[in-house]
Formats: structure tokens, sequence, C-alpha cells
């Protein structure tokens, strides 16, 4: 955290995972009472020593004097909700408003200003058992308080044209109005695709292809960004993998703005070209 802020860098982070000593793998959400009581004591914990006047950042002003500090706002609560990859053995639309309810309780006990999100989801899941996220949130809106408990809702819109990342956005929109949240911001939490060819899917592309969609993707949600009050786009991810062979998902261990090696790729260019600085 403190790392990031001498960078200047303003972390957006999303809190996943149950301990081992609670279930048997993290992807098992909390939801005993004594799962759910510690991931309250946590996240309590949390916010009070990195959020809004949290304790960490008076350590961190005196070792860093003249640095702007960068307290944490805005927490994701966990991560692709729709898919059983993330949320075990499936999903749960009510035993995720549950969560979210009570973390939401905890931040603002804490900093009533910071933000709670919703966690964003992949659009089409092809996992079984998964939900596509309009479906998901509708039914995630139908739990009572769902709307007062969320300021904001993540997105994953992965599609392999700029095109379906635009349809996704908009029906996310639209399920917003429809569930009493249309005032409330959203985040492409990630957006991608991978650059090389040789994978089978229809989100690897190669270099070229892959900077030229990042260009399009991230000046038409600057088009937009009024209309579907976007408060951040976070590209997926910054470096290739080592050994893309051991992830789940084939397209992700391309999709780096520059190789495992440190190298510029494309993709590179063109972000720096939309947000500043040297590629």
């Amino acid at each position: 955290i403190g790392r990031l802020a001498v960078q200047g860098i303003q972390p957006v982070p999303y809190v996943f995972g149950t301990p081992a000593w609670l279930e048997r793998k993290d992807q098992i959400p909390p939801t005993s009472n004594e799962a759910l009581d510690a991931w309250k004591d946590w996240l309590g914990a949390a916010v009070t020593r990195y959020g809004v006047g949290g304790d960490y950042w008076d350590t961190f002003a005196l070792t860093n004097p003249g640095v702007e500090p960068r307290p944490l706002r805005i927490w994701e609560i966990w991560n692709e909700i729709n898919s059983p990859n993330f949320w075990a053995p499936k999903p749960d639309p009510g035993a995720y408003a549950k969560l979210l309810r009570l973390s939401d309780k905890t931040l603002k006990r804490v900093d009533p200003e910071s933000q709670t999100m919703i966690a964003g989801m992949f659009g089409t899941p092809q996992a079984d058992k998964a939900l596509t996220a309009f479906d998901y949130l509708e039914r995630l809106y139908e739990k009572p308080g769902v709307a007062e408990a969320s300021d904001l809702v993540g997105t994953h819109p992965y599609g392999p044209r700029v095109s379906d990342v635009e349809r996704q956005m908009a029906m996310t929109r639209k399920v917003m109005k429809k569930g009493g949240a249309g005032r409330d911001g959203t985040w492409v939490t990630e957006i991608g695709w991978g650059s090389d060819p040789n994978v089978r899917s229809d989100l690897s592309k190669n270099p070229a292809k892959q900077g030229a969609l990042l260009r399009k993707t991230f000046k038409m949600m600057i088009a937009r960004r009024d209309r579907w009050n976007l408060g951040g786009v976070l590209w997926y991810t910054w470096r290739d993998a080592d050994d893309p062979t051991a992830l789940v998902c084939g397209w992700c261990g391309s999709a780096g703005l520059v190789d495992s090696d440190l190298d510029s790729k494309p993709a590179w260019v063109e972000f720096t070209k939309l947000t500043g600085g040297s590629p």
C-alpha cells in the first residue's frame, strides 16, 4: 500500500477468500456465523488501518514526508460472484447479499465516506452452474437492502469485439436502473485480451490487435463515461505470466501490457498514449 502511494497510484482493492482455518478452499465464501464474524473483524481492521484517517497513514507520513497518502476508499466485495470458480460450490445471490450488507455496514461504521462495490462479474462465464452477470445482478437486486448496501457495481465485460464490451456495459446499466440503483456508479475492474494467437479463445488476438482493441475500448469508455457514471477502467493485466500453462484461463497468460521479460508490447504503447508517460 505504501509503495503504491509513493508512486502516486490509488489502489482499488477487492476483498476475496476464506482462510483455511474456516473452509477447505478460499473460493468457498463465508456463510457460517463464525466465518461471517471473522470476515467482519478482518474487514473492520483493514479499513481502520488503511482507510481515510487510518492508523497506517500516521506512520507513512513519518517515513515519507511530503508524499500524499492514498487511503483505500473503494472496497470491492469478492470477485466474479456469478461463477463457481470464485463462489463455490455455485453462485448464490442470497448469500452474497448477506455478505454485501454486512460488509457495507462494517465499512461505513469506520469510514462513512467509504464506497462499497458489488464484485465485478464476467458477463458470460462458461463454467458449469455459472450465471450471466445480468441474470445474477437482477436476482441480487431482488434481495432486501442490496441497492442501499452498495455504492458501485464492478464489471468484467470481456468480449471478442468492442461492440460486445459496449453491449455488456449497457445491459449492466439497464439492470441497475431496474433494481433501483440507477444513480450508482460503475467501474470496469477487469477488461482485456490476450496477444497469443496460438491460444484457442475468442479473447486471444495477436499483439497488434490487442493494442488496437485497448485503444478503441478505452476511447469508447471515455466517450460514454457520463452515460454510465463510469469511475474507472482497469486493464487485465500489466504483465504476461511466466508460465501461462499454470493459469486456468488460457488467454490470460498473454493479457499483459508488457511481456514476461517486461518488454513493451503494442498494448503498452497504446496505453501510455492514452494515460501519459513514456512507453
